[in-house]
């Protein structure tokens, strides 16, 4: 994924190729929260899939 701020609004590029324009409330610290929960959201996927 990368981000990319254009005039108070960030651009989110996902692997698929769509892009969303978003405008956080931290826009300094909302890059580190999204990484954090994309690695919470992870976690918990693989751990549903070794369950299922």
């Amino acid at each position: 994924m990368r981000t990319l701020a254009f005039n108070d609004v960030l651009i989110i590029e996902t692997r698929d190729g769509k892009k969303y324009g978003i405008t956080p409330e931290d826009e300094d610290n909302f890059p580190k929260s999204l990484s954090q929960k994309r690695a919470e959201h992870t976690e918990t996927s693989s751990e549903s899939a070794s369950k299922g």
